[in-house]
């Protein structure tokens, strides 16, 4: 912590002139401007994006008399809405000088607490309250499911990481503060873990709620899930590749 800090007041000296001037030389982009910001994104939104299109279709041909059904319409569309709007937000590109990295980190963490408060409303509250009221009808899986999305989404808040962003902010953060080795080969699997195990975690329940309840889309979701995770998350494609490029 107080390499950390010294790195900073370092950072703040040598760039002393920079904050003098009042006026924001970052360089912003977009998603489709470059495979190489399009590509990271796509894998961070499939993830969740193809997920929720089976939940839909789940909710929109469910015959069962359910209670809440319209919870589940709702949670994959506020899935839809998010991703297509950040696929459009613009993003910074590039920084010059300590004034534009606390704004690149204001932007990141703002970002990142919207996509997820959005997250943990339509995988996790929704979900559970659509679990709880049907519990009895056909058991408690998708209650623990929304449940255990909830603390994984928090997870994924506290590691400041919006949705299309295939490396959390916090991990440049700890970066900056240490060394490149000891993050990238002990620190970073150990942020991301939690996150990673709750997610599968609770689209297993879901896989386990459609099975005994026969409704294949929920299988179709959870396990779309388990095989993104294993060949565009964080299993098959390094993540590292795209940490500090």
């Amino acid at each position: 912590m107080r390499n950390f800090i010294n790195k900073f007041i370092l950072l703040i000296h040598n760039n002393r002139n920079s904050l003098k001037v009042c006026y924001m030389t970052i360089t912003w982009g977009f998603t489709f401007t470059s495979l190489l910001y399009f590509f990271p994104f796509l894998f961070d939104a499939l993830r969740f994006l193809i997920p929720s299109v089976f939940i839909y279709l789940y909710s929109s041909h469910n015959s069962r008399e359910v209670k809440n059904l319209n919870y589940i319409k709702i949670s994959t569309l506020l899935n839809f809405i998010l991703i297509g709007i950040f696929f459009f937000i613009p993003f910074p590109i590039m920084i010059t000088n300590i004034f534009d990295s606390i704004i690149f980190n204001l932007f990141m963490i703002g970002i990142s607490t919207i996509s997820n408060l959005v997250l943990i409303v339509s995988f996790g509250f929704l979900i559970l309250l659509f679990g709880i009221n049907n519990k009895e009808l056909f058991g408690p899986y998708l209650q623990y499911s929304g449940m255990i999305f909830i603390f994984a989404f928090f997870s994924r808040l506290f590691l400041i990481q919006p949705i299309g962003y295939y490396v959390p902010l916090l991990s440049y953060l700890l970066y900056f503060a240490g060394n490149i080795d000891v993050l990238g080969q002990i620190l970073f699997p150990v942020l991301l873990g939690p996150f990673s195990m709750l997610l599968i975690i609770g689209m297993v329940y879901m896989i386990i709620h459609g099975y005994k309840n026969s409704e294949k889309y929920l299988v179709f979701a959870g396990l779309s899930y388990l095989i993104s995770f294993a060949f565009i998350g964080y299993g098959t494609i390094p993540t590292h590749l795209f940490m500090f490029s």
